[in-house]
């Protein structure tokens, strides 16, 4: 931690202040933090996060980390109480490779995804990713949802066995629990431009 301020006003009793009796603030900045919302969900290691503890709640914003080879560009997470209802809603953007952010969801409850596409072919090229999380801390207060849009760059899609390749694939693939799609991706196959769409559902869901 480099840096600290602690604001406590009112009586120990009334803490922490839902019908407003006092305030609890702390805010903080962290350096080399490894930041684990999840359980089910892989840890953002290395990261330099600002910490807001207010009243029941706490919001994290980080600007700084590395998932595998990619980078963080920015994760911002929200726990409204820690007590009562407690859930993180997340959002997130990453730059990576696409076989890195292959990697990460391999370790999340979207294991499904990169293990039925990786079977078939080998990945390259770069992509934005954007994520959106809502997780419960316990299966009483709702389910999770993931949901997330990785913008391709230049990718590339190869299956080794056939000898057939899809490159320079630009565009965006949406991703969620059920299975990714995508329409208008740009490409070449067989050296000749083309669009391509996707429509691709797990056959078997694993609990979010």
């Amino acid at each position: 931690m480099t840096h600290a301020d602690i604001l406590f006003h009112g009586r120990v009793a009334d803490f922490p202040f839902y019908h407003h009796e006092g305030v609890f603030q702390v805010e903080a900045d962290t350096e080399n933090t490894l930041l684990h919302f999840n359980p089910n969900w892989p840890p953002l290691p290395h990261t330099a996060a600002h910490l807001l503890f207010q009243g029941p709640g706490l919001t994290v914003d980080t600007h700084q980390g590395r998932i595998g080879n990619g980078e963080i560009v920015q994760v911002h997470a929200v726990i409204p109480d820690l007590d009562r209802d407690a859930h993180v809603e997340l959002t997130g953007q990453v730059h990576a490779g696409v076989a890195d952010g292959l990697e990460f969801l391999s370790h999340s409850p979207l294991r499904a995804i990169p293990q039925r596409l990786l079977r078939y072919v080998s990945v390259s090229g770069e992509a934005d990713i954007t994520l959106e999380l809502f997780a419960p801390f316990d299966s009483q207060h709702g389910t999770t949802t993931a949901k997330g849009t990785a913008h391709l760059h230049q990718a590339g899609l190869r299956n080794q066995t056939l000898g057939l390749a899809l490159t320079h694939i630009d565009g965006d693939l949406h991703f969620h629990g059920q299975g990714i799609q995508a329409q208008g991706l740009r490409a070449r196959f067989l050296e000749q431009p083309t669009t391509v769409d996707v429509r691709w559902h797990c056959l078997r869901f694993l609990p979010l």
